[in-house]
């Protein structure tokens, strides 16, 4: 009897330790990219604000200067994006490991020419990032001194899952005739 109370108690010890050194899948594969401490805070709060409910979190851009990424509603935020642009077959569709780039994102892509003001007087704009031949945006809401992350986004299309969005009409097919059995016809005739 003693002994199987040395082994349940053993059994528990084991479970806490296991519990203890299991990393979530976002610090796993942060530490798979060897990512900096401070990098990881900032991925961590993107993904606690998107995926756990958390009210708000900072990004910081190249210069130092603050954008927070909040919750938000279903016009802009984290529900937005999730709404959006999270999933296969959405317009504009990011995965859960692109969201977490969303720093990298505005501190190295280019910010972009539009920019549009809004009725409340505040603006949006833009960064644009090309990363594995996707074009990637982060549109940021500045309102006086606050700035907020409103989106995130890339160039796919809901019909091409896994692809980035392309010409509908490809000037190739213009030019080239479909029909193989008259251009060998034309180009070699016997």
């Amino acid at each position: 009897m003693v002994n199987h109370l040395l082994q349940i108690q053993l059994y528990h010890k084991i479970q806490k330790n296991v519990a203890k050194n299991t990393l979530n899948p976002v610090q796993e594969y942060l530490n798979s990219r060897g990512i900096g401490k401070q990098l990881q805070k900032e991925q961590r709060g993107i993904y606690n604000v998107t995926f756990n409910g958390k009210n708000a979190t900072e990004v910081r851009k190249a210069d130092g200067e603050i954008i927070k990424y909040k919750l938000g509603n279903k016009d802009g935020g984290a529900k937005h994006i999730i709404r959006r642009h999270i999933g296969n077959g959405k317009y504009g569709e990011v995965t859960d490991k692109e969201l977490l780039q969303m720093g990298e994102i505005v501190r190295n892509g280019k910010i972009i020419d539009k920019v549009k003001t809004k009725n409340d007087g505040s603006i949006n704009y833009g960064y644009e990032l090309y990363k594995d031949g996707i074009r990637f945006r982060v549109i940021i809401n500045k309102k006086a001194n606050d700035e907020k992350i409103v989106s995130m986004f890339s160039d796919r299309l809901p019909s091409e899952a896994g692809r980035h969005a392309q010409f509908k009409s490809s000037p190739v097919e213009d030019i080239i005739p479909q029909n193989t059995e008259n251009v060998a016809k034309n180009l070699y005739p016997i």
